[in-house]
């Protein structure tokens, strides 16, 4: 009998704040995984978020190899961004490779999944385009538990400043997609992946609380929700057949940072970027922010683009609301974009994590066409933030690189040109009044978890560390499939490649996921 394999996904879990939960007797599954099985720390690609750090794992490379660098890439300009699916996946993923050796999966909440390729089940995730998300459709009917399926929580909870309620409302939904996944666990399956985002979610907004298991009421909640995780874990050991091996896995650690850099507003004071009022419509990179702005529309005021222009007025605006904000019932913000007539570098999000040169060669209204200007601005770009510290004498970057130098030569024509990882501030891509906000939050490192438990991981054969892309063969090997280099690109030629939506929405039919 073939070996199966079960991925659990913890997005955004570390051991610095799991093991002390394990200790504490909140995840006492977890504890004994840790102490019967094999724990590594796992390290995640460059750069450590969501969107490509999950393709890396289902592709085995890094995003010099599948070509995603983000969860949206600018395809033709700096100001048209479009979200990332799974036709941008320029390499066969492990889902392809068992679908191709005729091995059933199932996979629930994984991102970059969507549209899928195959007829095998799958719930994709918050990069869902549009409203449709469980394939085959026809599962909504089957299993009524899906009807109630969310991919993100109700953030209109966070923009009314309400924590507890949605940290209360993660645990809900969290509750939903674990009941739905049990019922699919009786299903026929060699390999099941599912994913529990809530823990992202929650760190972002109380990681640094977490550490110290703060006494507050909201704290509190969301030990109470690491405790759900833990039980939804047991439930699945409870339940898997023998011949099963299981990973438990991050695809990210997480990092109480400084405050925030904000990278196009030290762009524009150096003369790199300039700003016009947005002319194009706002993409979402996910759903997540998607639901996030809606949520916050109805509480914003659009700020003037001349204010934000003009050097003196501007901070002055901004400090005068910093002193007031608590009394407001709206929040400023700024619908701007880069004036791509005259900018040559530019952020496009902060999980880039990058810099894109404005090159004509690549971008329709790139304006840097000179080959030798190019490498000079690059070089000149990279110098000034190797040189640039914060009012402590701290280096900003903790490391940096030219595309080629961490993705090869020649580089994918879409990374971004400059490659950073932040040192004590987490970088953002706005406008502000400072090029440092010195206000703490929770964000993305490079270090998450591993745990291997099962026939496969109890003889010690592995690295003191592991790669996330480590981790595709890793669990072909779990299951007894092998794949030789020459199959990887005859299972790419196999796929289609949808260039056009309505091509993905026809395909879609043809495998019963659309009516």
């Amino acid at each position: 009998m073939a070996d199966k394999c079960l991925v659990i996904g913890l997005d955004g879990a570390n051991f610095d704040l799991i093991k002390p939960l394990a200790e504490k007797g909140f995840m006492p599954t977890l504890a004994k995984l840790m102490r019967e099985g094999l724990c590594r720390v796992l390290e995640s690609i460059i750069p450590p978020v969501t969107g490509p750090a999950w393709v890396s794992f289902q592709t085995g490379t890094d995003p010099g190899q599948h070509q995603v660098f983000d969860f949206v890439l600018p395809r033709e300009s700096l100001s048209r961004l479009s979200p990332v699916t799974t036709k941008d996946i320029k390499v066969p993923t492990l889902f392809d490779i068992l679908h191709a050796r005729g091995k059933k999966y199932i996979s629930i909440n994984l991102p970059c999944s969507y549209p899928p390729k195959a007829g095998q089940i799958t719930i994709t995730s918050l990069m869902t385009r549009g409203n449709e998300c469980v394939f085959p459709s026809g599962l909504r009917e089957e299993i009524t538990e899906l009807k109630g399926y969310r991919v993100v929580p109700d953030v209109s909870l966070i923009t009314s400043g309400n924590l507890l309620a949605y940290i209360k409302d993660i645990r809900l939904l969290e509750q939903v997609r674990f009941d739905c996944a049990r019922k699919l666990f009786n299903k026929e399956w060699d390999f099941f992946f599912y994913l529990i985002s809530g823990i992202d979610w929650v760190q972002h907004y109380l990681y640094d609380k977490l550490l110290c298991f703060a006494q507050t009421e909201v704290v509190k909640e969301a030990l109470e929700f690491y405790k759900d995780a833990d039980t939804y874990i047991q439930w699945f050991l409870n339940h898997i057949p023998s011949n099963t091996n299981v990973i438990i896995m991050s695809d990210h650690g997480f990092k109480v940072y400084e405050g925030q850099f904000q990278l196009n507003e030290w762009l524009w004071r150096e003369g790199y970027l300039s700003i016009k009022k947005r002319e194009t419509e706002k993409v979402f990179i996910h759903k997540f922010q998607e639901e996030f702005v809606k949520a916050c529309r109805s509480k914003s005021i659009v700020v003037p683009t001349w204010l934000v222009k003009n050097r003196l007025l501007f901070p002055v605006a901004a400090r005068l609301y910093k002193r007031i904000r608590r009394f407001l019932p709206f929040k400023p913000v700024l619908e701007i974009e880069p004036d791509l007539s005259t900018t040559k570098a530019y952020n496009t999000t902060p999980e880039s994590m990058g810099i894109y040169i404005n090159d004509a060669g690549r971008f329709t209204d790139g304006i840097v066409s000179d080959k030798g200007e190019y490498v000079e601005l690059r070089t000149e770009i990279v110098s000034k933030l190797k040189e640039l510290k914060d009012n402590r004498g701290r280096s900003v970057v903790e490391r940096i690189w030219l595309k080629e130098e961490l993705y090869g030569n020649p580089a994918p024509r879409l990374a971004p040109d400059i490659i950073m990882l932040p040192s004590d501030y987490w970088f953002g891509s706005g406008f502000s009044s400072e090029i440092f906000e010195k206000k703490a939050l929770n964000s993305h490192d490079l270090f998450g978890i591993f745990i291997g438990w099962g026939s496969k991981f109890k003889e010690d054969l592995f690295r003191d560390s592991l790669n996330i892309t480590d981790l595709m063969p890793i669990i072909l090997n779990c299951m007894g499939v092998s794949v030789r280099g020459n199959e990887r690109k005859e299972i790419l030629a196999s796929l289609e490649v949808f260039n056009e939506e309505e091509q993905v929405k026809n395909r879609l039919k043809a495998l019963g996921y659309l009516d």
